[in-house]
């Protein structure tokens, strides 16, 4: 959230727009100051979280795609911090997904590809029930033109069990037991026995 606040993204995309047009020491000056600002905040949001949990968002290629991204940053990550000693594969798979060579990535770039990404996915949150169902709709679309029955039941068989469980989750929603409100008094005991009543 602090890179996304102080707009760290955008003002790295004008800095290298700006880069052509500038002498190489005034850029690298603007540069450093940006990595400088940004090491702050990442310092600052690992103080108060130590650990990314993404929430379980419906699969679909677009989700998919950007969660190998993470996957593949997260890889990265531990690379630049010198937790990965063969890094063949990691080269390899940098390859396919069109990624530059692993030793060309500083640990604040991979850093800043790692918030990109979590914010790609939660952009993307809203749409990812919708963007399933049409994934599943056109494999469903594919399977009747090849005439694949089997594979035509078992998708409908999996947009019917989805299609139930996000019914169950919105009725478990409403006819759930309801939150109790906070209390507004408190009776404790005293170290003399008393009874005493705080109220907030």
């Amino acid at each position: 959230q602090l890179v996304e606040r102080h707009r760290m993204l955008e003002k790295i995309a004008t800095l290298n727009e700006l880069q052509p047009r500038m002498p190489a020491p005034q850029f690298q000056l603007m540069f450093n100051r940006w990595d400088n600002e940004l090491r702050e905040y990442m310092l600052a949001a690992e103080k108060r979280c130590r650990k990314f949990r993404m929430n379980h968002l419906p699969w679909s290629p677009v989700i998919g795609m950007w969660m190998r991204r993470l996957k593949l940053y997260k890889w990265l990550e531990a690379y630049c911090r010198g937790k990965v000693p063969d890094w063949r594969n990691l080269k390899r798979s940098c390859a396919r997904q069109g990624l530059r060579c692993p030793s060309s990535y500083t640990l604040d770039e991979v850093l800043l590809k790692i918030h990109s990404c979590m914010l790609n996915l939660e952009r993307e949150r809203e749409n990812a029930p919708k963007m399933r169902r049409e994934h599943l709709q056109d494999r469903l679309d594919i399977a009747r033109l090849r005439g694949d029955v089997v594979s035509e039941q078992e998708i409908i068989r999996i947009i019917k069990r989805e299609a139930e469980k996000a019914e169950y989750t919105r009725l478990r929603i409403f006819t759930g037991k309801p939150r109790s409100s906070p209390p507004v008094s408190v009776t404790i005991t005293n170290s003399d026995g008393a009874q005493s009543t705080l109220r907030t």
